[in-house]
């Protein structure tokens, strides 16, 4: 007995389960795919995903990498986020202004500046690695703030207040750090006190998927006295409390 499997369409590799996705197209096209899923002996839909992974193949980038490579590698990233980075780092071009903005802001940081080689020696190898840690936290952070960092992308309030002279980390310019704390304590820690103070802080309030809508206004730059517009509209007795119960809280972690 002939033990050739019939037509029909193929299995999909495992741990992959395919989406649903709507797609418009013209009377005459759409009567090529079926011409062609016929001939294929395909679905439409196999025939539309064939065509679509030859097309990624075909668009070459930067270092002779194709189009399907970046996407690939760019999908292994664990989450949204963190792909279109690696997609913006790669060329671009293939991500959409306010990806492109977002991206900017972490890439000029002062935190990020933290994972920045510069000489390559043994020392600053070793620090990389004592810092391994904390980077989990900073991702983890910049996943919490990027849609605003996104919004950002129309307002451009951030940039500025992060490259001026005394400039601000992104995590104080973006407000996240005041939001928690309700303090401008922030500019006497080191950026890695800074990053592990909020984590620990949007951890505890907002549990493990902490998300983060900033309702009070950015800090103005390090070392400056705020001016009447740029600090709180709760009274000052009111942020008083808020920063001892704050601190007390904190120290007694």
């Amino acid at each position: 007995m002939s033990t050739t499997r019939k037509g029909g369409r193929p299995k999909k590799p495992a741990g992959e389960k395919a989406e649903q996705f709507s797609l418009r197209l013209a009377p005459k096209l759409r009567f090529g795919l079926e011409t062609l899923a016929r001939l294929q002996g395909r679905s439409m839909s196999q025939v539309i995903e064939w065509g679509l992974k030859t097309s990624l193949q075909s668009v070459k980038l930067k270092l002779s990498r194709t189009l399907a490579d970046v996407v690939e590698i760019a999908w292994r990233e664990p989450t949204e986020w963190q792909r279109l980075r690696y997609l913006w780092k790669m060329d671009p071009a293939l991500v959409p202004f306010d990806v492109r903005h977002a991206c900017n802001l972490v890439e000029i940081s002062k935190e990020e500046a933290l994972w920045k080689i510069e000489t390559g020696s043994e020392e600053e190898r070793e620090r990389l690695r004592s810092l391994g840690g904390l980077r989990i936290k900073w991702l983890k952070l910049i996943e919490t703030i990027w849609p605003k960092l996104l919004a950002d992308a129309e307002e451009l309030r951030f940039e500025p207040k992060m490259t001026r002279r005394n400039g601000m980390p992104l995590l104080s310019a973006c407000g996240l750090y005041y939001f928690l704390f309700r303090d401008f304590n922030d500019r006497q820690l080191s950026l890695e006190d800074l990053i592990d103070k909020t984590y620990w802080k949007a951890k505890e309030r907002f549990g493990d998927d902490f998300s983060f809508e900033p309702e009070a206004p950015p800090l103005p730059p390090y070392g400056s006295v705020p001016d009447a517009d740029s600090m709180p509209v709760e009274p000052i007795a009111t942020q008083a409390a808020d920063q001892a119960e704050s601190a007390a809280r904190f120290s007694a972690k």
